[in-house]
């Protein structure tokens, strides 16, 4: 309350006091009330209390009009917080959400990637199964056209000869000697290499015929029919032909210079036609490639 309003309310109980005195002081200037002055006082200060109570409730009602607006103020910017607030967490939740269905969306695309390419590897072992399979079907109807009835079980046909590959039938390894007796034995002969052009065919074709395992085709022998003959000093063919051109040396001075007694000469793969090599013919075990002449189907007559 201001001190304007407690003034006037100072003046207000003032006057109800001097209007009390007043009626008190009157009837013959005795100081004792009668009950009618008393009343008449009472009235008096009831409708001066009613009136001061008006007047501070009409007071109080515009203090408090005056102080709505402010927290009215306050309550709106609370109200926007909270509000601003439950759409962050809205938007955060949905946010949530979105981000659960993304990563399930991801594990099932990577589920049906993994199952597709289990798919696409399955199909490609297929694909080079059955190329492999093609391979051997062309070889194998190649192999008839030109091999039906010309060459013995297990032999090849390789332009005018047939050959016979050991390690193509069994693994049992022989000396120089026992490998040249088991291709009398069948009616041939250690290969002789006549020319250059039956090494190469041999070696372009013998990496189709051979099956290594774990065992690089380069590392394993075969013997041919040539041995070092001590009294010529030479190197002779099973037909008694003399080696001259003594192309195909893995080291062609040592082969050529020094002295091999009891040697023979082992066929090695390789990418070069540098592929014979002396060991010897007694105590080393390879595998061997006997060579004959292919049947006749027919006979012309003259």
């Amino acid at each position: 309350m201001s001190s304007e309003e407690n003034n006037g309310h100072r003046n207000t109980v003032g006057q109800i006091r001097l209007s009390l005195r007043g009626l008190f002081k009157k009837d013959s200037g005795s100081t004792c009330p009668t009950h009618r002055q008393v009343l008449l006082g009472l009235a008096l200060l009831n409708v001066t209390l009613l009136v001061a109570a008006v007047v501070t409730g009409i007071k109080c009602a515009k203090a408090k009009d005056l102080q709505i607006p402010e927290v009215h103020s306050v309550l709106m910017v609370e109200l926007n917080y909270y509000r601003n607030h439950s759409n962050y967490i809205g938007a955060k939740q949905k946010a949530q959400e979105a981000l659960v269905n993304q990563r399930t969306d991801h594990l099932q695309l990577k589920l049906q990637l993994k199952q597709k390419k289990t798919f696409i590897d399955g199909l490609l072992g297929q694909i080079e199964s059955l190329q492999v399979e093609k391979s051997n079907l062309k070889y194998k109807h190649a192999h008839l056209d030109e091999n039906c009835g010309r060459c013995s079980k297990d032999w090849i046909l390789f332009n005018s000869s047939c050959y016979y590959i050991s390690h193509r039938v069994n693994d049992h390894k022989k000396n120089w000697p026992d490998s040249r007796a088991d291709c009398i034995r069948r009616g041939s002969d250690l290969l002789i290499i006549d020319y250059q052009d039956e090494q190469m065919l041999l070696n372009e074709n013998l990496e189709r015929f051979v099956t290594t395992g774990t065992v690089p085709l380069t590392q394993i022998g075969f013997w041919i029919g040539l041995s070092y003959k001590e009294r010529q000093e030479t190197w002779t063919w099973v037909n008694n032909v003399t080696e001259v051109k003594n192309l195909n040396w893995k080291n062609r001075h040592a082969a050529l210079n020094d002295n091999h007694n009891g040697s023979c000469a082992a066929y090695y793969f390789g990418a070069n036609l540098e592929l014979w090599r002396p060991v010897s013919c007694q105590n080393q075990q390879l595998n061997w490639i006997c060579e004959q002449e292919p049947k006749r189907l027919f006979s012309v007559d003259t």
